[in-house]
C-alpha cells in the first residue's frame, strides 16, 4: 500500500475525496482543528483533483492520513478460448461476400472477354467507335472503364478456368 507522499501527480476520484473528508471529521472530533478550518479544509477536498493536494490538508496533522492504493497494473493475458464476435460486427469475410465476388466475377468473365475478342477482331475499331462519339471527358472513363473490364475479365477468366 502507498503512503499520501506516494505519485502525488496522480489524479484522485470521489473515493479519496470522500475518504479525506471523513478524516478531517475524525481531526475536527478530537479537536485538532476548528469547525472554520474543517469546513476551509473540506471545501479543498471537494475539488482536490491530485494526490498532492488532498495530502497538503493533513501535513500539519497527525495520522490517520488518506492512504492511496495503487491499482494493480493490467496483466497481458493471451486470448485461450474463442470470443464471440460483438454485436453489429461483421466477421471480416462472410457467405454474401463471396457470392458478390462470385458474381463481380462472372459478370467480368462475360463482358470483359467478349469485349476483349471484338477489341482484338476489330483491330481495336470497336472501342474506338463507341469512344469516338462520346464527349472527351466521358471518353477517357469509358475507355478507363472498358480496360479495366477487359483485364478483370482475362485475370477472372484465367483464374475461374485454371486446373486447380
Amino acid at each position: 500500500m502507498s503512503t499520501h507522499g506516494d505519485h502525488v501527480e496522480l489524479r484522485i476520484g470521489d473515493t479519496e475525496r470522500t475518504e479525506a473528508e471523513r478524516l478531517l471529521g475524525e481531526h475536527l472530533r478530537v479537536g485538532r482543528l476548528t469547525a472554520e478550518e474543517f469546513g476551509e479544509r473540506a471545501n479543498v477536498a471537494v475539488s482536490a483533483r491530485t494526490r498532492r493536494e488532498l495530502s497538503m490538508l493533513f501535513e500539519d496533522l497527525p495520522a490517520p492520513h488518506p492512504t492511496f492504493e495503487l491499482p494493480a497494473p493490467l496483466q497481458y493475458q493471451p486470448l485461450t478460448e474463442q470470443v464471440a464476435m460483438p454485436i453489429g460486427m461483421a466477421p471480416m469475410r462472410s457467405p454474401s461476400t463471396d457470392n458478390a465476388h462470385t458474381v463481380a466475377k462472372v459478370l467480368a468473365v462475360l463482358v470483359g472477354i467478349p469485349v476483349a475478342g471484338l477489341t482484338l477482331l476489330a483491330g481495336g475499331g470497336f472501342t474506338l467507335a463507341i469512344v469516338d462519339r462520346l464527349p472527351p471527358s466521358l471518353a477517357m472513363l469509358t475507355a478507363a472503364a472498358i480496360g479495366v473490364l477487359v483485364l478483370a475479365g482475362i485475370v477472372a477468366g484465367v483464374q475461374r478456368f485454371k486446373p486447380k
